[in-house]
């Protein structure tokens, strides 16, 4: 009778610590579906859409006219696409790449400035030294144990 006793006893034991590991599961979208807004994640928008949406930014941002809008849209586009075919040519060459990207991206300021009045691009240059100012405290941020060893030795 003991040893009976016991037998339930111990698959009772054992039936109750295998229940207690099963958490109940929540219905969980898969990965693709919560990753961006309205699972818009992986989708990539093309360079029109792309340009549309910064220059609405910008021209919300500063008060554009239509016509300084209908410029600054044809800037982008062109920015966007001869940015994507930069990217397109490959990583063998990047150091001419990124000298190519900055020297585009300086003339796209100076045909920006061109589009914007004195006031707008003024406002503009401090919201982008801002930014830059804000990056560059960022990336300091995150330093790993190794470089706090060598700030205390």
């Amino acid at each position: 009778m003991k040893k009976i006793f016991a037998m339930i006893a111990m698959g009772a034991m054992i039936a109750g610590t295998s229940f207690a590991q099963d958490a109940p599961k929540k219905d969980r979208k898969p990965r693709t579906e919560r990753a961006g807004k309205d699972g818009a994640h992986g989708e990539r928008k093309s360079p029109e859409e792309l340009a549309a949406k910064r220059t609405e930014m910008i021209s919300k941002k500063y008060g554009l006219s239509k016509a300084q809008e209908a410029k600054l849209l044809a800037l982008h586009q062109r920015q966007t696409a001869d940015m994507k075919a930069l990217r397109g040519q490959g990583t063998e060459k990047s150091q001419a790449n990124r000298d190519a990207m900055k020297a585009r991206h300086a003339q796209w300021e100076s045909e920006l400035k061109g589009i914007l009045t004195p006031e707008q691009y003024a406002r503009y240059e401090a919201d982008q030294k801002q930014r830059m100012e804000h990056r560059g405290k960022k990336r300091g941020q995150y330093k790993g144990q190794r470089h706090q060893q060598e700030q205390k030795s």
